[in-house]
Protein backbone atom coordinates (compact mmCIF):
# COMPACT_ATOMS: atom_id res chain seq x y z
CA UNK A 1 0.00 0.00 0.00
CA UNK A 2 1.66 3.37 -0.90
CA UNK A 3 -1.13 6.12 0.92
CA UNK A 4 -2.56 5.71 3.90
CA UNK A 5 -6.07 4.42 3.68
CA UNK A 6 -9.24 6.14 5.25
CA UNK A 7 -11.51 3.56 6.26
CA UNK A 8 -15.01 5.92 7.46
CA UNK A 9 -19.16 6.39 6.20
CA UNK A 10 -20.64 10.25 6.00
CA UNK A 11 -21.83 11.48 8.98
CA UNK A 12 -19.07 9.53 11.02
CA UNK A 13 -16.58 12.10 11.82
CA UNK A 14 -14.39 11.39 9.19
CA UNK A 15 -14.51 14.65 6.75
CA UNK A 16 -11.94 16.36 9.38
CA UNK A 17 -9.25 13.89 8.65
CA UNK A 18 -10.19 13.73 5.02
CA UNK A 19 -10.08 17.56 5.17
CA UNK A 20 -6.60 17.86 6.88
CA UNK A 21 -4.71 15.41 4.61
CA UNK A 22 -6.20 17.96 1.91
CA UNK A 23 -4.80 20.51 3.45
CA UNK A 24 -1.66 19.21 4.01
CA UNK A 25 -1.35 18.12 0.70
CA UNK A 26 -0.89 13.96 1.55
CA UNK A 27 -2.62 11.80 -0.62
CA UNK A 28 -5.10 9.27 0.96
CA UNK A 29 -7.22 6.28 0.08
CA UNK A 30 -11.10 6.19 0.91
CA UNK A 31 -12.84 3.25 1.77
CA UNK A 32 -16.38 4.02 3.07
CA UNK A 33 -17.48 0.92 5.57
CA UNK A 34 -21.16 0.94 7.63
CA UNK A 35 -20.37 0.30 10.54
CA UNK A 36 -24.00 -1.05 11.59
CA UNK A 37 -24.48 -4.75 12.67
CA UNK A 38 -26.16 -5.49 9.42
CA UNK A 39 -23.96 -4.14 7.00
CA UNK A 40 -21.69 -6.03 4.37
CA UNK A 41 -18.91 -4.21 5.32
CA UNK A 42 -18.89 -4.91 8.77
CA UNK A 43 -16.30 -7.12 8.30
CA UNK A 44 -14.04 -5.64 6.47
CA UNK A 45 -14.32 -2.39 9.47
CA UNK A 46 -13.61 -5.44 12.32
CA UNK A 47 -10.32 -6.51 10.60
CA UNK A 48 -9.12 -3.56 10.47
CA UNK A 49 -10.44 -1.88 14.07
CA UNK A 50 -11.88 -4.65 16.02
CA UNK A 51 -14.03 -2.09 18.31
CA UNK A 52 -15.76 -1.49 14.81
CA UNK A 53 -15.50 2.28 14.98
CA UNK A 54 -14.61 4.91 12.37
CA UNK A 55 -12.80 6.65 11.11
CA UNK A 56 -10.05 3.95 11.26
CA UNK A 57 -6.60 4.91 9.00
CA UNK A 58 -4.49 2.18 7.72
CA UNK A 59 -0.93 3.47 7.71
CA UNK A 60 1.56 2.32 4.40
CA UNK A 61 3.17 -0.24 7.17
CA UNK A 62 0.01 -1.84 8.21
CA UNK A 63 -0.24 0.24 11.69
CA UNK A 64 -3.78 1.61 12.23
CA UNK A 65 -4.68 4.67 14.37
CA UNK A 66 -8.37 4.40 15.28
CA UNK A 67 -8.84 8.22 17.24
CA UNK A 68 -9.35 11.39 14.86
CA UNK A 69 -6.84 13.09 17.04
CA UNK A 70 -3.82 10.80 16.52
CA UNK A 71 -3.97 10.78 12.76
CA UNK A 72 -3.77 14.42 12.95
CA UNK A 73 -0.67 14.34 14.76
CA UNK A 74 0.35 11.50 12.27
CA UNK A 75 -0.18 13.70 9.95
CA UNK A 76 1.51 16.54 11.39
CA UNK A 77 4.64 14.44 11.82
CA UNK A 78 4.92 13.76 7.85
CA UNK A 79 4.24 17.40 6.56
CA UNK A 80 4.47 19.72 9.58
CA UNK A 81 4.44 22.53 7.40
CA UNK A 82 0.36 21.92 7.12
CA UNK A 83 0.09 23.14 10.69
CA UNK A 84 -2.56 21.29 11.68
CA UNK A 85 -1.65 21.28 15.42
CA UNK A 86 0.36 23.30 17.64
CA UNK A 87 3.99 23.28 17.05
CA UNK A 88 5.78 21.13 20.09
CA UNK A 89 6.83 22.75 22.50
CA UNK A 90 3.56 25.16 22.98
CA UNK A 91 1.67 24.64 26.02
CA UNK A 92 -1.75 24.29 23.27
CA UNK A 93 -0.18 21.27 22.14
CA UNK A 94 0.33 19.58 25.78
CA UNK A 95 -3.18 20.95 26.47
CA UNK A 96 -4.42 18.96 23.26
CA UNK A 97 -2.85 16.07 24.52
CA UNK A 98 -4.15 15.90 27.71
CA UNK A 99 -7.79 16.58 26.35
CA UNK A 100 -7.88 13.62 23.79
CA UNK A 101 -6.22 11.22 26.39
CA UNK A 102 -9.45 12.73 29.45
CA UNK A 103 -11.55 11.80 26.34
CA UNK A 104 -10.51 8.25 25.90
CA UNK A 105 -10.41 7.80 29.73
CA UNK A 106 -14.20 8.77 29.52
CA UNK A 107 -15.01 6.74 25.98
CA UNK A 108 -13.14 3.52 26.80
CA UNK A 109 -15.19 1.01 26.29
CA UNK A 110 -15.98 -1.08 29.95
CA UNK A 111 -14.45 -0.14 33.06
CA UNK A 112 -11.87 2.16 33.11
CA UNK A 113 -9.73 2.22 36.50
CA UNK A 114 -6.94 5.36 36.98
CA UNK A 115 -4.71 4.25 39.59
CA UNK A 116 -2.37 7.24 41.37
CA UNK A 117 1.14 6.25 41.84
CA UNK A 118 4.39 8.36 42.30
CA UNK A 119 2.37 11.13 41.84
CA UNK A 120 1.51 9.78 38.48
CA UNK A 121 -2.17 9.30 36.95
CA UNK A 122 -2.15 5.72 34.88
CA UNK A 123 -4.95 3.91 33.57
CA UNK A 124 -5.83 0.38 32.77
CA UNK A 125 -8.81 -1.44 32.34
CA UNK A 126 -10.60 -3.80 35.62
CA UNK A 127 -9.67 -6.99 35.53
CA UNK A 128 -5.92 -6.42 33.44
Amino acid sequence: MKNPLLLGCKGCGNAIVESAFALAGVPVDCEEVDYSATSPTRERLLAVNPLGQVPALVLPDGRVLTESLAMLHYLDDVEPGANLIPARGDAARASLRWRAQRRAWTAAPGPVVRVARAGRRRTRRAGA
